[in-house]
């Protein structure tokens, strides 16, 4: 039972943030193309993740100061290979199938490459020998939407090369080093905090990271779905969830985040830092998004997402 039970903590979080994609790029579950993203997302996630203990020794980051060997492996061996890794499975792969005709549909595959790498790290993290369930709610509540926020990224900027053939490799470019620069600089202040010598305020600099990432990667998938939907790719949407779907699912979402919180803060005893505040921030940004994906969606089906 217990098996059962750390199997759901893994793959859950990936899911239901795979659902708020679907949601918001007015997608459907039966897309092969998303399915593809996904699997192969969780596919090439065991690269990095073997190769992370060689990378290290190989740059010798443990000879460096606390603050290099951090910002260093924050760089190194966590955002570029992984997200590198992300990339190539959206451009070379999952965004050549035919599902994926539709403009908008690279958010959604962008969205489940992230998720499926973060559904075997996940389960990596989740399996470990430890106190399972208190990082089960923590990697749900933050490190899973922190990978979805970096795919929603990668995605809104690859739908931006597909609207301007013209820049089309100043846009890929950027959506690749830009999911790199947020996933590095969620994972410096943390690493900082996991190696005990950080002062007090680089716990508050996190949380205002986790935040504004947030708020980047909502307001430019926004603004491009606005400028998609107002194409004529707007009139091959799939069958679209309701606007009740939608504020049901974010208010839900919206609410998760201060029980996760709550959870995690009982579950840890107050040892780990900032366990109350962090879990709030993504699932509250992503579930006020989908609430008001839902009442802009109730104005008729000309409103923007």
């Amino acid at each position: 039972m217990e098996r059962l039970a750390v199997l759901a903590a893994a793959i859950a979080p990936a899911l239901v943030l795979l659902g708020y994609g679907v949601a918001k790029g007015r997608g459907s579950w039966q897309n092969h193309a998303l399915w593809t993203a996904f699997l192969a997302g969780a596919a090439v996630a065991i690269a990095p993740l073997a190769a992370q203990g060689w990378l290290e020794d190989t740059l010798q980051l443990g000879r460096l100061s606390p603050t290099l060997d951090a910002a260093s492996t924050a760089l190194l061996v966590a955002a570029i290979p992984e997200e590198t890794a992300k990339f190539l499975v959206v451009v070379a792969i999952a965004g050549r199938w035919r599902d994926a005709r539709r403009i908008q549909d690279i958010i959604v595959l962008a969205l489940g490459a992230a998720l499926g790498f973060a559904f075997v790290e996940n389960l990596a993290f989740v399996t470990s020998p430890g106190d399972w369930q208190t990082v089960a709610l923590m990697r749900a509540s933050i490190a899973v939407p922190g990978h979805g926020i970096d795919g929603l990224t990668m995605g809104a900027l690859l739908t931006m090369a597909r609207l301007n053939p013209e820049r089309r490799w100043l846009f890929w470019v950027a959506a690749l080093l830009l999911p790199i620069a947020l996933h590095a600089s969620y994972d410096f202040p943390l690493l900082l905090l996991e190696g005990g010598a950080a002062p007090s305020w680089v716990g508050v600099a996190w949380l205002i990271i986790i935040g504004f990432s947030a708020v980047v990667a909502i307001s430019l998938t926004n603004r491009v779905l606005a400028v998609t939907l107002s194409r004529r790719f707007a009139a091959e949407r799939r069958a679209e969830m309701s606007a009740a779907a939608l504020i049901l699912g974010g208010a839900a979402l919206f609410l998760a985040g201060p029980l996760l919180g709550a959870s995690l803060y009982l579950l840890s005893r107050g040892r780990l830092p900032f366990s109350g505040a962090a879990p709030i921030i993504l699932p509250a940004a992503l579930g006020g998004d989908l609430l008001r994906s839902g009442l802009q969606r109730r104005r008729g089906p000309l409103a923007l997402p």
